[in-house]
């Protein structure tokens, strides 16, 4: 959007054309697809409501206004303009829900919020289109993503700011697990989606195939931060209370990944955790 802060991308501005546009005006949608005829799409705008946001007429509205419309917008302007292109286009963890653990790409979506619900239906709308114009469509679902620059208001990133700032950091008791993934991995898988013939078609699962309790997450980052010189401070775990209808686990299984795109995380969490503290 022309509004966007893009201050994330600063350093490749120079190397790349930015081209405005508006999910919710097909107009611009078109006109931005015609003039850069691409290859690859690779679709990762949405927006993101957490599930407090249930009793929101609103945000139903608005997801499925931006996430939905805006992407079979999307994708008929490729089929029209770009009609070759391959359309790489990022789910999420969260279309599974509170379904099983860990989850796998064939058992059912259970919507939990307006986001959810608008990237399930989204997911569907988005194949079924694809297979009627020949338009090649893979649909990744990454774990919770964490790296450099990432909004603090975030567990994670959160947690990271506070330990290299050398303050404390609130969070709940810690007990919930989740499966996270460094950016840099999901980026590979991305591109690996973007050049597999076998993925046309199929929606695919990218994640750690873990589940840590994020009172672990919570303690490995301030213990790197104080063993590598980059911060200090504590967790204040039971600080804050676990958010409306949290899932206590949520895993990905990644064996897809693996067969379909030879994909498989090469960052381990420490690992990640120490790259994404250096860059504070």
């Amino acid at each position: 959007r022309a509004d966007s802060d893009p201050w994330r991308v600063t350093g490749v501005l120079d190397q790349v054309e930015r081209v405005d546009l508006d999910l919710e005006d097909p107009a611009s949608v078109a006109a931005a697809v015609k003039a850069a005829r691409p290859d690859v799409v690779f679709h990762l705008a949405a927006w993101a409501s957490g599930r407090s946001a249930a009793t929101d007429p609103d945000a139903w509205t608005r997801s499925f206004r931006i996430n939905t419309q805006g992407t079979m917008q999307l994708l008929q302007a490729v089929g029209d303009h770009a009609p070759g292109a391959r359309f790489v286009r990022a789910g999420g963890m969260e279309e599974y829900g509170d379904g099983p653990v860990p989850f796998v790409e064939t058992q059912r979506e259970r919507a939990v919020s307006p986001y959810s619900a608008s990237q399930i239906a989204a997911t569907q709308m988005s194949h079924a289109l694809g297979a009627a114009r020949g338009i090649a469509v893979t649909t990744l679902r990454p774990a919770l993503v964490y790296g450099p620059t990432q909004d603090p208001s975030f567990f994670l990133p959160g947690c990271v700011k506070a330990a290299a700032a050398g303050e404390d950091f609130e969070m709940t008791d810690g007990t919930q697990e989740v499966d996270f993934i460094f950016v840099g991995d999901v980026v590979r898988g991305f591109l690996a989606a973007a050049v597999s013939d076998a993925a046309a078609g199929e929606i695919i699962n990218l994640g750690s195939g873990e589940a840590h309790p994020v009172r672990f997450i919570g303690e490995l980052v301030y213990r790197l931060a104080v063993e590598n010189g980059r911060g200090g401070g504590s967790l204040r775990l039971g600080a804050r209370p676990h958010r409306a209808g949290e899932a206590p686990r949520r895993a990905m299984n990644i064996e897809k990944a693996d067969r379909v795109l030879g994909w498989s995380p090469r960052v381990t969490l420490p690992v990640g955790v120490d790259r994404t503290l250096a860059c504070e």
